[in-house]
């Protein structure tokens, strides 16, 4: 019985954001799905411990994986190398095998570490599949296979990208039983702090079709949507068996196809499960309106985030996000008085944006009836179309890996000299202004929110951190 650990990778440079890792509980449940050997999989996720390596030594040492791979975010590379380092040391035939966002777009990088042997290259289900089976019949000499990375004699070989799966209804449900779901409340989760009890995250699609330029596109830019009775199929599970109060939605455009999320929201409704959901990020705002948003309310809806990132409709154009901010307004007056906590988001520092666009969506955001807002500095993330354009107007400029995080672009950001302004500054104003000119966004949410307190206590301390150490 071949064994496989799986690894969520940490980075200690940011606080913590704790949510289950659903990239590697889908990889999980396709390896029992789908293998064609009897696969022993277990989940170690590194973000628990204060210090992980000692932690994993251990497992390692118990476990004796026969396969490892790891899931990582580009920030997190350091601790990646560190965690492949440490599987050789004590494993030095077992196969490395690195995913996720990072693995996607640097993979000929990442497989300049002599202790990583595979990269698996976007969506990563049926590569991974492939890719165990074939180890385990073959040991190292496995062939060339579609979204797998590899390297021989010092060269990196990509046999080429892997189609989507086009049917997301022929993917098993992630294997929610390999982790401890009552851990993961007691840490910060994307929705920040509002949710009280076991949750979990779920994708009900992949992809989105429009073209933002400083978004990559790990699951390409097909939209591919999963059928809603396939969507409430997994709700009955998590619900009776998981014992799970609320849903956050990661999907990347959740709300494209209107049909298709009303048609969902009716179908929670109608299970009067008193399940609560929160939409963390991927609504597109000029695509809610009264019927949609009065449906998800129905449903359990009590939390929903917007992407607006600017107030000018030049860098709307500019970045390629093209929103109508009318009915985006629309959509966050119509949810509010739906009762819903709606937060927004917003990007700081574009190229070539002027102190007056930027002083725009700062007032845009105070003006808005927000429970929440997120101003956050541009991050030119590498190999995007921003990245070439960051590199256009800021010529020389060098980017490394552990800039690949919004709280961690900060003073190095080439806007400050580009253009005169000081956007920590900015940044720290635009947070302190948006609560303070309207002290009733704090009252409303503690009213609306299923975990007052721990609400409360979260964002206290995260306006610390905004006033004094940002």
């Amino acid at each position: 019985m071949p064994r496989v650990l799986l690894i969520r990778t940490d980075s200690r440079s940011i606080p913590r954001v704790l949510s289950p890792p659903l990239g590697i509980l889908y990889l999980a449940s396709a390896l029992k799905s789908w293998g064609r050997h009897d696969f022993q999989v277990e989940i170690y996720d590194q973000r628990f411990w204060r210090k992980p390596f000692p932690a994993l030594q251990r497992r390692l040492e118990e476990f004796r994986p026969d396969l490892v791979g790891l899931s990582t975010l580009t920030f997190e590379d350091l601790e990646m190398r560190k965690t492949a380092s440490l599987v050789k040391k004590l494993s030095p035939t077992c196969p490395v095998v690195v995913g996720g966002p990072h693995g996607t777009i640097f993979y000929p990088e990442i497989l300049t570490d002599k202790n990583i042997d595979f990269v698996v290259v976007g969506e990563g289900e049926k590569s991974f599949v492939e890719l165990a089976d074939a180890l385990a019949e073959g040991g190292s000499n496995a062939p060339p296979l579609k979204g797998v990375a590899f390297r021989q004699a010092g060269k990196v070989f990509f046999p080429g990208g892997r189609e989507p799966i086009a049917d997301l209804d022929s993917l098993p449900f992630p294997a929610w039983d390999l982790v401890d779901l009552d851990r993961y409340p007691r840490f910060a989760d994307f929705n920040g702090g509002l949710g009280k009890g076991r949750y979990m995250g779920i994708f009900t699609s992949r992809a989105c079709p429009y073209q933002c330029i400083y978004c990559h596109s790990v699951f390409g830019k097909g939209f591919r949507a999963r059928s809603p009775e396939n969507v409430i199929r997994e709700i009955d599970t998590l619900v009776s068996q998981f014992r799970v109060k609320e849903l956050q939605v990661y999907d990347d455009c959740f709300n494209l196809d209107r049909d298709r999320v009303i048609a969902i929201a009716k179908l929670i409704a109608g299970r009067n499960y008193g399940l609560r959901l929160s939409f963390t990020t991927g609504v597109r705002g000029d695509l809610l309106d009264q019927e949609v948003l009065t449906w998800l309310r129905r449903a359990g809806g009590y939390s929903i985030t917007i992407a607006i990132e600017t107030a000018s409709l030049r860098l709307q154009k500019l970045i390629g996000k093209n929103l109508d901010l009318e009915k985006v307004k629309t959509a966050i007056v119509t949810a509010d008085r739906l009762g819903f906590l709606v937060k927004g988001l917003f990007m700081l520092g574009f190229p070539t944006e002027t102190r007056e666009e930027l002083e725009a969506t700062a007032r845009l955001a105070r003006e808005l009836p927000l429970s929440n807002a997120s101003f956050f500095t541009v991050v030119p993330f590498a190999k995007t179309p921003m990245w070439e354009m960051f590199q256009t107007v800021y010529p020389g400029y060098n980017f490394d890996y552990q800039q690949h995080h919004y709280l961690l672009f900060k003073d190095r950001n080439p806007y400050y000299s580009g253009a005169g302004v000081n956007l920590r500054r900015f940044q720290k104003s635009a947070h302190i202004k948006f609560y303070l000119f309207k002290p009733g966004r704090i009252i409303k949410a503690f009213i609306r929110a299923p975990n007052p307190w721990g609400y409360l206590l979260r964002n206290i301390l995260r306006g610390i951190r905004i006033v004094f150490f940002h």
